[in-house]
């Protein structure tokens, strides 16, 4: 009887072993989620991750059908999740993506965590891509707030 359970659960490790070998992450698929709308002279985006290279490519292509139609000044506000990290292959897309944003007009980015997210790695990210990029940007909890800073920074840009 108990060969019969050791049997009887062999073969269940097996078959769940089998099931996890399909189900693992193909991280050639874009993993991540955002959206994107422009308010005026401003790109309000929502990002939900963890992110991969192909997302970032994906999203690249996406964001700049908005980036042309912006003018000559503008600023971005970024809502965030509490699972927003880059893959390393992802962050370096970032960082020239940000560049290109920087190239065509971008000054200002403010990154909004939900409440009670920590976000250490996230900070360490986007400090990374933003500064290369030499965009102006800071970290908020509240949107208004948020929205409210990158209006007031870009005024000194627009004068």
């Amino acid at each position: 009887m108990m060969t019969g359970q050791i049997t009887s659960s062999l073969t269940t490790n097996r078959q769940a072993k089998s099931s996890h070998n399909i189900a693992k992450v193909d991280m050639n698929k874009s993993h991540g989620e955002s959206s994107i709308e422009r308010k005026g002279n401003l790109l309000i985006i929502d990002s939900r991750g963890p992110f991969n290279l192909p997302f970032v490519q994906a999203y690249n292509k996406k964001i700049e059908i908005f980036i042309k139609q912006m003018p000559s000044v503008w600023g971005q506000v970024v809502t965030t999740n509490d699972n927003f990290l880059l893959t390393p292959e992802a962050e370096e897309g970032k960082k020239h993506a940000c560049k290109y944003r920087k190239e065509n007009g971008c000054y200002v980015s403010a990154i909004i965590f939900p409440e009670g997210t920590s976000g250490f790695v996230t900070i360490t990210q986007m400090t990374r891509v933003y500064s290369y990029a030499g965009i102006e940007f800071e970290f908020f909890t509240d949107y208004q707030l948020a929205e409210q800073w990158v209006i007031a920074c870009l005024a000194k840009y627009i004068e």
